[in-house]
């Protein structure tokens, strides 16, 4: 109120924007360091995501390992401080001597045409099987399909019937239900 009781109207004050000087420096009003103004040009410091440098100390038992980062954009101003560039963390925190469970891995010989039998096959494992892991596969005999098998199966069918007028060989019909395959035996022929 001014002295006659009357409300007085409000002030509005012109305040100079932030700027940067020509150090860089993010200044207020031309002459404040920006510090000295909360939140004013403050930007924090920006740095990558941590990342594994080289491998760890140890298999097991809790070694150590370095890791790394970078700084993307330097701290401004009141900003946040920028932190370590370089840390040791914990890895292979397991116990040693504590069995690992692993799968045994590997693949088997592949079927040829000669359709080898379980004991001719050759298992080449690429991965030892530990602790509670699958063990190998046993292995099978090649069947018909199976890479390059193919097994031996006779020609099977029927001739048609010799009726009264005794056809002769040439008149007769063969129904096949099976193909010879691999070395089986090939069709019969007919007879009168």
């Amino acid at each position: 109120l001014d002295q006659f009781g009357r409300p007085r109207p409000a002030r509005v004050l012109a305040l100079p924007a932030a700027f940067h000087d020509e150090a860089g420096l993010c200044r207020y009003g031309g002459n404040a360091p920006a510090a000295d103004v909360p939140g004013v040009c403050a930007k924090p410091c920006e740095q990558t995501a941590w990342e594994n440098s080289g491998s760890c100390s140890q298999a097991c038992g809790t070694g150590q390992q370095t890791q790394i980062r970078s700084t993307a954009r330097p701290a401004f101003g009141a900003g946040a401080a920028c932190g370590p560039l370089v840390r040791t963390v914990d890895c292979n925190t397991q116990p040693c001597g504590q069995a690992v469970d692993r799968d045994c891995q590997g693949t088997w010989s592949a079927c040829t045409g000669a359709c080898e039998t379980a004991g001719q096959r050759a298992f080449t494992q690429t991965q030892a099987q530990q602790g509670n892991g699958a063990a190998c596969p046993t292995a099978t005999d090649c069947g018909h399909g199976d890479g390059q098998c193919v097994v031996d199966q006779d020609c099977q069918g029927t001739w048609s019937v010799c009726t009264t007028a005794c056809e002769t060989a040439g008149q007769r019909t063969f129904t096949q239900t099976q193909a010879t395959q691999g070395n089986g035996a090939a069709c019969p022929t007919a007879t009168d």
